[in-house]
């Protein structure tokens, strides 16, 4: 595959631009430069169009452009797509006409590995949870390093939960996007990764210890990830549809099912 040395090389290779929509996703401009800069962002050519692959050492992400009538030109043996996840991005009433995006992605030796569904709240929707004395927010530094990727690890899947790896944990906390949480005796239980998009806040990697949970830490980051938010902002978030337990959690601090879900499809 041929790696993409800049943000003007991934524009230069084709329609992968930042508003127009690759595989059901859309990038920023700052996220691809940063993919790019990474040096971590590779496109491969075939028959039927284009594959874009995004490798960290946690996580490889499968992104493609490709004209569905040559679907059966694709010869998934020839390319190194080991350890790989790919999404698809649907509205409810749109399920069925995203067949085509799956046969590519069985084509490609993909599996479906459950789906998430996409909830967010306003400022007017946010309810203000009640404050808990023994519970302390404060954005994580880095003496919180080890803690938090200790506690991505144990909580999240490497490959289908886009956990950060060490260098991506370690910009996040430099730049304040990551919030802590301690109990009483100021021992830290959970964490969130909050990042903002213009108008819209992304809630990510939302964890909490497991001897800490049913306790209120996980409706107390929320509050912290909410809290600040401004007339007319969104914050959103994707949930395991089968994790119930974190949807009425979301619920109860005025989150709603914006009607958008997300097939997750893993090759290994």
């Amino acid at each position: 595959m041929k790696r993409i040395e800049s943000y003007e090389n991934a524009t230069d290779k084709g329609i992968f631009l930042p508003g127009r929509e690759v595989s059901n996703i859309y990038w920023s401009v700052d996220e691809i430069r940063r993919m790019a800069a990474r040096k971590s962002l590779f496109l491969e050519e075939i028959p039927a169009g284009k594959l874009w692959l995004y490798c960290t050492k946690n996580r490889n992400q499968v992104f493609f452009q490709i004209d569905k009538s040559g679907i059966n030109n694709i010869q998934a043996d020839d390319l190194q797509l080991h350890n790989c996840v790919s999404e698809i991005i649907f509205s409810e009433n749109q399920k069925e006409k995203k067949e085509e995006e799956r046969e590519v992605l069985r084509q490609l030796g993909f599996a479906w590995n459950g789906n998430a569904l996409l909830m967010a709240c306003t400022k007017e929707d946010s309810v203000c949870c009640p404050d808990y004395k023994q519970i302390q927010c404060r954005k994580a530094i880095v003496e919180d390093f080890d803690f938090i990727h200790e506690l991505n690890e144990a909580c999240f899947d490497r490959l289908t939960d886009a956990i950060p790896d060490r260098a991506e944990l370690l910009e996040d906390i430099n730049n304040g996007r990551i919030t802590v949480i301690g109990n009483e005796r100021g021992k830290i239980t959970g964490s969130v990764l909050v990042q903002k998009y213009n108008r819209r806040r992304l809630i990510r990697h939302l964890a909490v210890m497991p001897a800490s949970r049913n306790q209120g830490f996980g409706t107390a980051l929320v509050k912290a990830a909410v809290k600040d938010m401004q007339q007319g902002e969104r914050s959103m978030l994707w949930v395991r549809e089968k994790n119930e337990a974190a949807i009425n959690m979301y619920k109860r601090s005025g989150f709603k099912y914006q009607g958008r879900q997300m097939e997750i499809w893993v090759k290994k």
